[in-house]
This record gives structure tokens, sequence and C-alpha cells, in this order.
């Protein structure tokens, strides 16, 4: 297993007295017996092939850095850093630059994961990830429910079969196992997505407009129905000037309370089997204030997963 992933160079994370962080308390030894899985996957070729721009691939190392430097969630310490230690960060998984055997490498590892009941949680990487982390449920032939926190729907068609970070959803969708039960959209912009392209998700699903996205509407949709979801967070549903690093920029988004309180639901919810994160950009992260974002939205799920009663 070791041989299929690279353990980024992280910058230290200075142990003081009484002031643990993620970094020291992250489990190293309990692979077998682990609670979450974190799994980069270090990818942009699907970004280039629509068009976005490059850097993704830079993401993960860049979520882990600053995911490291946090506490334990003060409000629920002891539950936190419990799952900490039962937490394990298999690296970046090494990639061939073939997209296709990539994805499916991706699978591979998030239906093993799958199977031991621990929750994988992959760091993209563009929304490419999403169709390898959709094939880890196909490995299983678990069917699903997908819910995507996105700015855009993600459904575009392959051109000549070419897969990129606007088409994976259609692929799962459209996929011979059709597990993908419902594919569900939150936070998409009236602005960012065709009315054709809202009408094939709605066909299989629903889109909830930013506009019309709210907390009580997120914890009703968790609630309903009992496939395992499968959680996909692209920042971009974040408005630009909140988090300029990423692969395309929107002028307006969600607000980043209502980004979080579903990070969270997300871990409580017993149905949330997986979760990716993706489209956050370094290069064009100046401040590091995407990269910050990223990594509270992770640590947000695992305060949420801390405290599920399965």
């Amino acid at each position: 297993m070791g041989k299929r992933f690279t353990k980024p160079k992280l910058k230290p994370v200075p142990l003081k007295s009484h002031d643990p962080r993620i970094a020291h308390l992250i489990g190293s030894d309990t692979i077998a017996q682990a609670r979450a899985v974190i799994i980069g996957f270090p990818c942009d070729v699907g970004v280039r092939g629509n068009q976005g721009r490059v850097g993704a691939a830079e993401a993960p190392k860049r979520i882990r850095e600053e995911l490291y430097r946090l506490t334990p969630d003060v409000r629920h310490v002891e539950q936190f850093t419990s799952l900490i230690t039962q937490t394990t960060d298999l690296g970046d998984l090494k990639l061939e630059g073939d997209l296709k055997r990539d994805q499916e490498v991706l699978g591979e590892e998030v239906s093993r994961w799958l199977s031991r009941d621990s929750i994988p949680i992959v760091l993209g990487g563009g929304h490419e990830t999403s169709f390898g982390h959709f094939l880890g449920y196909h490995l299983i032939q678990r069917a699903m429910t997908i819910f995507n926190v996105d700015a855009h729907l993600d459904v575009r068609e392959m051109v000549d079969g070419v897969a990129t970070s606007g088409t994976p959803f259609r692929q799962a969708i459209e996929h011979p196992s059709h597990l993908v039960k419902h594919y569900v959209v939150l936070g998409a912009q009236p602005h960012s997505i065709s009315d054709t392209h809202r009408n094939y998700v709605e066909s299989h699903g629903e889109v909830v407009l930013a506009q019309d996205l709210s907390v009580s509407r997120v914890e009703s949709l968790f609630s309903s129905g009992s496939e395992s979801i499968f959680l996909s967070m692209d920042l971009d549903a974040l408005g630009g000037s909140l988090v300029p690093g990423v692969s395309s920029p929107n002028a307006n988004g969600i607000p980043l309370s209502l980004w979080f309180g579903i990070a969270e639901m997300a871990g409580l919810s017993p149905r949330v089997r997986s979760m990716d994160l993706v489209e956050m950009n370094p290069k064009y992260d100046l401040t590091g204030q995407s990269a910050r974002i990223a990594a509270l939205t992770i640590w947000h799920f695992l305060s949420g997963l801390a405290r599920r009663v399965q």
C-alpha cells in the first residue's frame, strides 16, 4: 500500500506545552482500525481539459499544512481528539497523468476503506476527483445519493470520450452500474449554469440555487432518503473575494457559515460515508486564505464525525 502513496514534506508544527495540534495527534499506527482516512489526489488534468486555471494538483499538500496546525474542537475536545488519533493520513496517490487510470486507482483506494466502514476523505485536485471517488462505490456495488456543494452542476457531456472537471457527475449518473439514485447540487449560481444542464440534473435529482439554500433545507435533505451519501464540496461555491485560490472563481457565493455548517452536518450524518474537497488552487491563493478555509472545512467535517452516533 505504501508504494502507492507519497508523503508530502510539510513544514513541522512546533509542539507547545498544553497546546497540541492535529499534527501531533493524528494516528500513525491505526490503519486497520481507522475511523477516517485522508487520501490526497493531486490531479488537475481535468481542470486543464475544462479550460480552468491549472494549479489544483498542489492543493492536497497546502490543505494538510493548514489542517495540521489546527487544534481539537474546544466544544468537544475528548471526542475530537479520540477521532483524530483514529484517523490515518495515507498521503498523496502517485499518479501517472493518465486521468482514466488515475481515477481507477483512486476508486480502488476509496473502495478499500468503504468496505472497512472507514470514512474516506479525499483532498483534490480538480473536480475530476469525484468520478474516481464514485468508482470506489462502484467497486463494492453500493448505491448512493451524491450531494455536490458547488456553484456549477458539472454534468457536461464528454467530447470524443474525454473526461474533464466539468463531466464527473454525468459520468457517474450514466455509469452502467446505475448506482447513483439521486444527484443533488447545493448552492448553484443561476448565472453559472445552463437551463439544459439544470433540466438534466432535475431529471435525476435536484438543484438548490444558492439564493434558496438554508440550514433547514440542508437538514431536510440529509434526513430524507436511505442510501449512503457521497459528499463533494467545491470551494468555488464560495465567492471569489473570499476564496480567490480556486480553479474557477465566482463573483458570488453561499455564506461561509453555511458552508461550514454543511460540512459539520455531513460529519454528523450516519448516511454520509465519504467526502471530497476539490478545486482549491494554491497558485492563486496569495495570502493563504483559501487553503485555511479548505482546512477548516475538513476540520468541521471531522468535528461532526467525532460526535456521530452510528
